[in-house]
């Protein structure tokens, strides 16, 4: 009787523990929120945050609009204007590309002319204006070494039946590739900004004679100065970008305090207290040159991949295609940003990478983020006529045919550590060799 008693009461035990276990399986809950939670710090910990992605059409933008007519240059006020007339013209339906061997008179005289701050390959624009036969072009263009353009001709000239673009290259000025805008007026669409002189700003070459002319605006021009704060961008999560094992890097310092990071052949150094970044990648292969096509195709896949564009406004601002080089310039208010106050640099406004065999050995980026402007106030600079002057005047005569370029860019100044103030101060710069110096006239810097 004992004896069945004692079965009934572990019969029982047993049934209770079956219908706990039961219950507690049914009802348990696996912390999907804390697994899903660590996907997302993976994801952010490998794409900067608030950083963005770009188009071709995005980072490759025109310097200068500049019309053609009487023997008159003129461009337009406004920064804006110009984007806007440069965004319609990307809509024009372009066929018939071929080569030609000139630019008639009359269509110099009545045109158009777009310049890029450093030449574009022709098979990487196509892919950026509304081309209509974009097959039959690419195919012909194999039969040809690779064709870079610097300057674009519209021509304009009234009464006529057909309008034309010339892509032009400074490399190569005995041969232009020209393609026909079917079913377009262009001097009727242009004739707006032709015959209202409001809109306009008169300029003038400073030689005509040389090959990649220099155009500069007769009479004095008013540039914003932005006033803004700044945050610094996320130093792990580059280094998160740039190492296979990020949890492998050695962390160290240099006698002035700045952060590099190291494993393998790879290094990552933060300079200027953080503000700045440099990664490379020793390679033993040897370096071999790269098409200008492939070497945008590559630097763009590469920086869209982490969400590098940390500013809209970067833009295609040299290639260098004897090393592998591409810079992106910071750009505001339709100006790149050309130097700042931080001693021996200038590339807080500069986003610059290095390519071998199609492998990424050099990349340098600010590590900050710039808010919106705060406060804006006009400067106003002097005219082109007088920057002139006071190069010759400072530098000995120096004669224009030495001059590389000569344009108005930014300052960028940053004042702070953890609560950054940035200024943007526009100047006019000269550019001798690879380096842009700002110009002091009159007080201006």
């Amino acid at each position: 009787m004992m004896w069945e008693y004692l079965k009934s009461i572990v019969l029982g035990l047993l049934v209770t523990t079956s219908l706990l276990v039961t219950f507690a399986l049914w009802t348990y809950q696996p912390e999907y929120d804390e697994l899903n939670k660590g996907n997302k710090i993976l994801e952010v910990e490998t794409k900067l945050t608030n950083g963005t992605q770009q188009s071709i059409s995005s980072v490759i933008n025109p310097e200068l609009l500049l019309f053609h007519q009487n023997g008159r240059l003129f461009s337009l006020n406004e920064r804006s204007e110009e984007k806007s007339l440069y965004e319609k013209i990307l809509t024009w339906p372009l066929t018939n590309f071929y080569k030609v061997e000139e630019v008639s008179k009359s269509e110099r005289e009545s045109a158009l002319e777009i310049t890029y701050p450093t030449s574009v390959p022709l098979s990487t624009l196509v892919n950026i204006f509304t081309v209509n036969e974009e097959t039959e072009f690419r195919a012909e263009e194999t039969e040809y070494s690779p064709y870079n353009v610097d300057r674009m001709l519209i021509s304009f000239a009234p009464q006529k039946s057909n309008n034309y673009v010339y892509f032009v290259s400074d490399d190569n000025s005995d041969t232009y590739w020209r393609a026909s805008i079917r079913n377009f007026d262009v001097y009727n669409f242009v004739a707006k900004y032709l015959n209202n002189t409001d809109m306009q700003r008169e300029y003038f070459s400073i030689d005509d004679n040389r090959e990649n002319p220099i155009y500069l605006p007769e009479s004095e021009i008013s540039v914003p100065m932005d006033t803004m704060t700044g945050e610094d961008s996320e130093v792990d999560t580059m280094k998160n970008i740039l190492f296979n094992n990020p949890q492998l890097v050695k962390q160290n310092s240099t006698s002035t305090g700045q952060a590099f990071y190291n494993i393998d052949n790879r290094l990552l150094q933060t300079l200027k207290n953080e503000k700045l970044m440099v990664f490379e990648k020793v390679q033993s292969e040897e370096s071999q040159s790269m098409l200008r096509q492939e070497i945008i195709k590559h630097s763009l896949n590469d920086i869209n991949d982490h969400n590098g564009w940390t500013d809209e406004t970067y833009n295609l601002f040299n290639i260098n295609s004897r090393d592998n080089t591409i810079d992106y310039r910071l750009y505001k208010n339709g100006y790149p940003v050309l130097h700042d106050n931080l001693k021996g640099s200038n590339g807080l406004g500069l986003i610059s990478q290095q390519w071998r065999n199609q492998d990424l050995i050099v990349y340098k980026r600010p590590l900050i983020r710039l808010n919106s402007p705060l406060e804006t106030q006009q400067i106003t600079l002097p005219s082109g006529r007088d920057v002139l002057s006071y190069i010759e005047k400072s530098r000995d005569g120096l004669s224009s045919y030495f001059i590389d370029d000569i344009k108005i860019g930014y300052i960028m100044k940053v004042t702070g550590n953890n609560s950054l103030v940035i200024t943007i101060e526009p100047s006019w710069f000269i550019k001798e060799g690879e380096d842009w110096e700002p110009l002091t006239i009159g007080g201006n810097e």
